[in-house]
């Protein structure tokens, strides 16, 4: 076990996902086997910046939206279209029920 003073890294474990035990008692000079995980939990951190930022980002066009809607910026803003869809169905409606108005009426 003489050479197990000199061993300072194992490269490749990363791709032995089966592999339970390690034994490096004998290693003293050996850096932590399992630097990758590092890594990986860096990368996590920085896609959780990430998402919290896009999540930011789309919170803030949502209150500039109702901003707005409220200040009138909007040119047509979204309750002229529902007034506006509303009429034309209601005027659906009144075409399709005049025949049997004028029916009844007879």
């Amino acid at each position: 076990m003489d050479f197990c003073n000199q061993l300072t890294t194992i490269q490749g474990l990363e791709n032995c996902p089966y592999l339970k035990e390690i034994y490096v008692d004998q290693c003293p000079n050996l850096q932590p086997p399992y630097t990758f995980l590092e890594a990986w939990k860096e990368e996590i951190a920085q896609l959780k910046a990430q998402l919290a930022e896009y999540r930011q980002q789309k919170v803030n066009r949502v209150i500039e939206d109702v901003n707005n809607f409220f200040t009138g910026r909007n040119p047509k803003g979204r309750e002229t279209e529902l007034l506006e869809k509303i009429k034309v169905l209601e005027n659906q409606i009144s075409q399709l029920q005049a025949p049997q108005i004028a029916q009844q009426t007879n």
